[in-house]
């Protein structure tokens, strides 16, 4: 990444995990980021990041260590390292390959960088909010950057996100949660397959 480039996202990181747009800010953590490469050929957009277990204290702690981070390139590795262990992590790499968030190939954020209380879908005011404030512009600077092959969709919230980059290929897939159908995953696999 370049200076002029790593400014950029400097300045989106500090925005982003700062928002207050709309009322899911702050719980449990700030908003949170992107993980994975910013450099990378896809990106992967969900629909908000899950909401920290009670009785999962590991991440509850990291949850304290991330407020309390002010650096922005830090307070997003801490991001990373969180998602990664996560349920959401898991499920994907199904269809894109184990260890997939850190090979280099991908970046995953979400169309609401905020959780929800309850880990409920956002609701489409929340998604439109962050969409103008946060993912809109994130899209924007990740599709600059001379990798940028594809965008995958996941979920009916990310999938209003508009991308308006005809050289970006998009694929609009099912959140992870309704990956419950014998023989789903197996198909998602063999359309990633074609599809990259």
């Amino acid at each position: 990444m370049g200076d002029e480039q790593r400014e950029q996202v400097r300045d989106w990181l500090v925005l982003a995990m700062n928002c207050t747009a709309c009322p899911l800010a702050g719980h449990q953590t700030k908003p949170i980021t992107y993980a994975g490469s910013f450099l990378s050929k896809y990106l992967v957009i969900g629909q908000n990041p899950g909401e920290i277990r009670k009785t999962d204290v590991k991440r509850l702690s990291l949850a304290k260590v991330m407020n309390s981070e002010p650096d922005p390139f830090r307070y997003r590795k801490l991001y990373h390292h969180d998602f990664e262990t996560s349920t959401a992590a898991f499920r994907m790499a199904l269809i894109f390959g184990p260890d997939w968030i850190n090979n280099g190939d991908f970046c995953f954020t979400n169309v609401a960088l905020c959780r929800t209380v309850g880990n409920v879908m956002p609701l489409q005011g929340y998604v439109d909010t962050c969409i103008d404030q946060n993912i809109g512009p994130f899209v924007d600077l990740w599709a600059k950057q001379a990798n940028a092959k594809a965008v995958v969709l996941m979920g009916r919230s990310a999938q209003t996100l508009l991308i308006p980059y005809p050289n970006l290929q998009i694929w609009q897939i099912p959140h992870y949660a309704r990956w419950n159908a014998r023989g789903q995953v197996t198909e998602l696999k063999k359309q990633w397959e074609s599809f990259r």
